[in-house]
């Protein structure tokens, strides 16, 4: 099964308990075989601490700051893909693409959406 997440909200690195929950189960079910993936927000202004806290994380980049691509960062979390990306109005652009490129079985939207605009 294919499981897309959206979310506003930071998950490299992650911010509060919502985030964190959402990660421990979608490292739950890349565990048992399903492919997952995270649209989130790239609210990281402090990039040494966001660098640090990766490191004691073990996160593994896939792009780095200077292979991203159109403001796009993506690093695996163990089997968990996460594209980050800053801009609201591209990051609404970068899931429309995710939902027809890895053709998701569920897209699930986090409930930092309040204006619902990753849910149209």
């Amino acid at each position: 099964m294919r499981i897309l997440l959206a979310a506003n909200a930071s998950y490299v690195p992650p911010r509060g308990g919502a985030t964190r929950s959402n990660i421990v189960w979608l490292d739950l079910l890349a565990a048992a075989g399903h492919e997952c993936r995270i649209v989130a927000s790239d609210l990281a202004h402090d990039l040494r601490g966001k660098l640090e806290q990766i490191r004691d994380e073990e996160i593994q980049a896939v792009s780095s700051e200077l292979d991203r691509k159109d403001g796009v960062e993506v690093v695996r979390r163990g089997g968990i893909l996460v594209y980050s990306i800053a801009e609201p109005h591209r990051r609404t652009q970068l899931l429309r693409e995710q939902v027809a490129g890895f053709r998701p079985d569920w897209v699930l939207i986090s409930s930092e959406d309040p204006g619902q605009v990753l849910l149209r």
